[in-house]
């Protein structure tokens, strides 16, 4: 998005409206793609939103000099753990509905196999005599 930063987050002919959807259209989904079937991490979802909240903020204009808080910024979008959790439901919905003998079902739901372990001492190779 490097590229419409000039042409557009930077223009004040624009309105703040518009800014949103181009960025909901655009930057999330190249945020989040390919992030559906990952597991979430606290640290992951922390840096997503703060990438978000920061994006929101200078499409908005204010600096952090301003010293507005999270809190505050009021917008139509949703959180970056709700649209990602979303988006999660979205795919699972996918992943239910395919073919028993597709790859990523038999993922989802599939099963490990407990297997054992050999009791003992584990078998020493050449490298370690």
């Amino acid at each position: 998005m490097p590229h419409l930063t000039k042409r557009m987050w930077e223009k004040d002919m624009l309105p703040v409206n518009t800014m949103m959807r181009v960025y909901q259209a655009l930057g999330l989904n190249t945020l989040l793609y390919g992030r559906e079937p990952w597991p979430i991490y606290s640290y992951q979802d922390l840096t997503l939103n703060v990438y978000h909240i920061r994006f929101i903020r200078t499409l908005l204009g204010w600096n952090r000099q301003e010293c507005v808080t999270n809190s505050v910024v009021k917008t139509p979008m949703l959180s970056m753990y709700t649209i990602l959790m979303t988006k999660r439901f979205h795919w699972l919905g996918h992943v239910s509905r395919i073919d028993d003998g597709r790859t990523p079902k038999h993922l989802l739901f599939g099963e490990f196999n407990p297997g054992t372990k050999p009791s003992g001492r584990p078998v020493l190779r050449y490298k370690y005599v």
